[in-house]
């Protein structure tokens, strides 16, 4: 990746007072060599067993293989290398009787996790490998409460890279050789507002976040193993409740990069951007629900390999090459079997490569290539006794490509 040199230009400020009281010292630089090796077993779990608590009902279970949280308010520079071999699991389980206000359960198990935030120049180098399992398991179960929520999250490789006033330049090298597994349960009773229920599988996810700052340069490489499975499933078993949201999400490989009052640019200045998922994805999402008032919404999406980049006042660059080699699946079902006045929703989507790139205020320039050998299924299923309107959908793409461009009517 070609080193980036900027100038940065400071302001200065006359004003009635003196000049010391004024100054503000600008931030040292932060600069970091980061290797991390664990080789070993991750294990946590959790269980909360509650009869009747006045207010709420909170539990978080995670297991992180190796973990790196940077956070600096000065230019930084960073340099991670992370590898896992041991198996990284959670185990959540949650049981409340009557509960006053909400229940909630988090469960997450990340391989190697990697968070790096500078105000400033901001330059990340992020190399991840994982080779063992990786599985977060949790189960949620509720007799009397106004609400709850089942929030669950496994992932091989994670990278984020937020930087605040200066320029990004990141390249993140991600390996996935790992299975990837994600269950979210939620049994429910009698419940006065809301049930939510989110699981979510990935085996390498980049993120790059740049605010009100200069020009973003990204760059990543990103390869799920074949043989490998990544796994999400959400199941929920609802008695009484006025709105339900169920969803599953599984993906290969996932690049964001988003940049406000400035360019962004993913894949460009020696910042090769390529995609290789040989995994099987699959998102399955079920949803049983005997009485809904208001909206029972259900939603699979599975996807072998996504970028995403978007500029807000800036202009976007993107140039990618992706390909799929792994099946892709998704399967929504949603039934309710009582006397329901509410809407429900039900829909699945299967994509192998994906692409989204957008310019708010500014130009854009686009190349892709995208290759999909992998079968791509969408499966939608409703069955409903009484309810006030449905609505379905299944959509399977092998190959997606989305761009668009407009004018900021004032504001971002």
């Amino acid at each position: 990746m070609r080193k980036l040199t900027t100038l940065l230009l400071g302001a200065t400020a006359i004003l009635a007072v003196s000049p010391e009281a004024l100054a503000e010292k600008p931030a040292p630089p932060t600069n970091v060599t980061i290797d991390q090796v664990n080789l070993d077993n991750v294990w946590s779990q959790i269980e909360v067993k509650v009869d009747w608590a006045e207010d709420r009902v909170d539990a978080v279970g995670a297991s992180v293989g190796n973990s790196l949280t940077g956070l600096a308010d000065g230019p930084v520079s960073a340099d991670v290398n992370q590898h896992s071999t041991g198996a990284v699991e959670t185990s959540s389980y949650v049981w409340t009787g009557e509960v006053g206000h909400e229940v909630t359960s988090t469960s997450s198990a990340i391989a190697n996790t990697s968070v790096i935030t500078g105000k400033g120049d901001t330059h990340a180098n992020v190399v991840q490998t994982a080779n063992g399992p990786v599985q977060a398991i949790n189960g949620l179960d509720a007799v009397e409460t106004w609400a709850t929520t089942n929030n669950t999250t496994a992932a091989a490789n994670v990278s984020e890279v937020t930087a605040k006033k200066g320029v990004i330049s990141s390249f993140q090298d991600q390996e996935a050789n790992s299975d990837v597994f994600a269950y979210a349960n939620s049994v429910t009773g009698n419940v006065d507002g809301f049930v939510t229920n989110v699981s979510t599988a990935a085996g390498n996810s980049a993120t790059n976040r740049n605010m009100h700052s200069d020009d973003a340069y990204n760059g990543a490489v990103q390869t799920t193993a074949p043989g490998t499975n990544i796994t999400a499933i959400a199941d929920v078993d609802a008695d009484i409740t006025e709105d339900v949201t169920n969803a599953a999400s599984a993906a290969g490989n996932q690049i964001t990069a988003e940049n406000l009052d400035a360019n962004v640019a993913v894949g460009s200045d020696g910042n090769e951007t390529f995609q290789f998922n040989g995994a099987k994805i699959e998102a399955d999402a079920f949803t049983q629900v005997a009485d809904f008032s208001g909206i029972a919404s259900t939603s699979a999406n599975g996807v072998g390999n996504a970028v995403s980049s978007h500029s807000y006042g800036g202009n976007t660059h993107l140039d990618n090459i992706q390909n799929n080699a792994g099946h892709v699946t998704s399967t929504v079902t949603l039934n309710t079997n009582g006397f329901s006045g509410g809407t429900g929703f039900a829909s699945s989507s299967a994509i192998g490569n994906s692409v989204s790139a957008s310019a708010t205020d500014g130009a854009l320039g686009a190349r892709t290539e995208q290759f999909n050998s992998g079968n791509v299924a969408a499966r939608t299923n409703v069955m409903a006794t009484h309810v006030g309107s449905t609505a379905a959908t299944a959509t399977a793409i092998g190959n997606a490509a989305t761009f668009s461009t407009r004018a900021n009517a004032g504001g971002h």
